[in-house]
């Protein structure tokens, strides 16, 4: 077994698909609670809500002028995608096309990528994105997503020109997947990287 290499992650990185308020909320939770600095909060495409204040940040926006956002991340680091999925994909994205994002976008290393999305676990989505990602040349340690419908409890709101979260029901676990808390029903995929985290379900 190898011993750990960080007691915690280094950076964190959020991208939102910005489809509606749910994964808004779901972002800004994760930002907010995980101290996500804001060049590293993304939005997926600029084709999203105009309401949404997660990020002004563009991932595609920026690859397509030039820039590669995610290229300072890794292998002590996280990167979390938050949308709608199901088992064949993430929002509109198949394995295949979301790791070419992920190459356009300058990651070449990571420690994990998470998809927080509903039923991206039950089917062989991490599988295949895995291997998509192996064969453009991406090291990472593992992949993770919930193996059925995924909800957050928290809600995140501006007050004193700061965001605050809270759980308004404090005596419930903070994110479920299906009837169970989060931790208890996800899928993890060892990568082509070997690194662990103390304390996690990212260990050997």
């Amino acid at each position: 077994m190898l011993q750990p290499d960080l007691l915690k992650f280094g950076q964190r990185a959020v991208v939102s698909s910005n489809t509606d308020l749910v994964v808004d909320q779901s972002a800004r939770n994760l930002a907010n609670t995980r101290k996500v600095l804001p060049h590293n909060r993304f939005n997926l495409t600029a084709n999203g809500r105009k309401a949404n204040v997660f990020s002004t940040n563009n991932l595609l926006s920026e690859v397509l002028n030039g820039q590669r956002p995610l290229a300072h991340l890794t292998r002590h680091d996280r990167l979390d995608f938050i949308g709608h999925g199901n088992k064949t994909h993430f929002e509109d994205y198949t394995p295949a096309v979301l790791a070419d994002c992920v190459v356009a976008s300058g990651l070449q290393e990571i420690g994990v990528i998470k998809l927080a999305a509903c039923d991206i676990g039950k089917g062989q989505f991490l599988e295949e994105f895995a291997q998509a990602l192996i064969n453009r040349g991406v090291r990472f340690g593992y992949l993770s997503a919930p193996k059925s419908f995924s909800s957050d409890m928290r809600f995140t709101f501006k007050a004193l020109n700061r965001d605050r979260t809270i759980a308004p029901f404090f005596f419930l676990p903070r994110k479920f997947s299906g009837p169970l808390p989060e931790k208890f029903n996800m899928k993890t995929v060892k990568g082509n990287l070997d690194i662990s985290f103390k304390d996690s379900r990212y260990k050997q």
